[in-house]
């Protein structure tokens, strides 16, 4: 290749590979492409093609980055792949496809494919464009194929609900020109570079001192959850669980979290976990057994509820049933 691979994933005998690379083996690939995973020779299963810089080019004093794929996450039934990188083009031997920064490939019998029926334009800003061409940066599946979840980087103005310096939750049974994620759990401004995700939890990785922080511009606002480092989510709605090792000193962040049966390894720049507590240089792990269990979603059945309002200069409560309505 004549560029950095980013990623790979294994697809039965295809070896796929996303990187910043034009061309394999003098056959022209542009960001994507497989080669044979037992042998090495090009493979042809693998021929989409990605152009076009996010922001370098579009936006006015927009860093340059290398265009290709950064992430390519298999889907647990091997049925389709998603891809982010800096990209916002995408063209197979059946079309050309405006796809910015994220796409969701086909994984048919002899061929990869853009799915054209699901496009996301959740990664259109230009977040922090003299700084990133392009923020995206993880994807995780859930085990069950049920979601996945994106990781990015970028920054944003506080309340603006761009896209960026968080992580988003995609439900794999979304489709249409104009996809958007179930929930976004925002930072403030603190880079998320990793996430991997278990039956319990996502586990998220990055620069961050807080989590929960949507109106946060590098600072803790309202609802915001310290979590300096990494962090364990609700599935369900993005919210941070009790789990909070810490990271101090940061550094850098957590670039990589990767979940096994038996627990979660963190792959980082600094040697310390917690607040300078841990020696554990560059890499660590968290075991599942002996840890405290998920607290369940039951809400309960309420047999009243009170509804609280201002009638004049008065406050006043009425009750009703919410099986009856009465």
């Amino acid at each position: 290749l004549n560029g950095p691979i980013n990623d790979m994933a294994l697809l039965g005998n295809h070896l796929l590979l996303a990187g910043t690379f034009t061309v394999i083996k003098s056959v022209t690939h542009d960001g994507l492409g497989s080669v044979n995973a037992t042998t090495g020779a090009l493979d042809p299963y693998l021929s989409i093609n990605v152009t076009g810089h996010h922001n370098y080019g579009r936006v006015s004093g927009a860093a340059e980055g290398a265009v290709g794929g950064q992430q390519i996450a298999v889907s647990p039934d091997h049925t389709r792949a998603i891809v982010d990188g800096n990209f916002i083009q995408a063209q197979d031997g059946v079309g050309t496809y405006a796809r910015d920064q994220i796409m969701n490939v086909v994984l048919g019998a002899n061929s990869a494919t853009v799915d054209p029926n699901w496009k996301s334009n959740a990664y259109t800003n230009p977040c922090q464009s003299a700084a990133y061409d392009s923020y995206v940066r993880d994807i995780g599946w859930s085990p069950d194929g049920s979601y996945f979840v994106v990781s990015a980087t970028g920054g944003y103005k506080g309340g603006s609900f761009q896209d960026c310096d968080a992580a988003s939750r995609f439900n794999a049974s979304s489709s249409g020109q104009t996809v958007t994620p179930a929930w976004i759990d925002f930072t403030g401004q603190d880079s998320l570079y990793s996430v991997a995700v278990t039956t319990s939890a996502v586990y998220v990785g990055g620069h961050q001192r807080w989590l929960n922080n949507p109106y946060g511009n590098n600072v803790s606002a309202n609802g915001a959850v310290a979590r300096p480092g990494l962090a364990a989510l609700d599935p369900a709605n993005g919210e941070p669980l009790s789990w909070n090792p810490g990271r101090n000193p940061r550094g850098h962040g957590a670039e990589v979290v990767y979940a096994t049966s038996a627990g979660i390894w963190v792959g980082s720049d600094t040697d310390y976990i917690g607040n300078s507590q841990y020696h554990r240089a560059k890499i660590s792990f968290f075991p599942f057994a002996g840890g405290a269990p998920v607290t369940g979603d039951n809400t309960g059945s309420p047999n009243t509820i009170f509804l609280a309002g201002v009638s004049g200069n008065s406050l006043t409560a009425n009750s009703f049933d919410p099986t009856t309505g009465a």
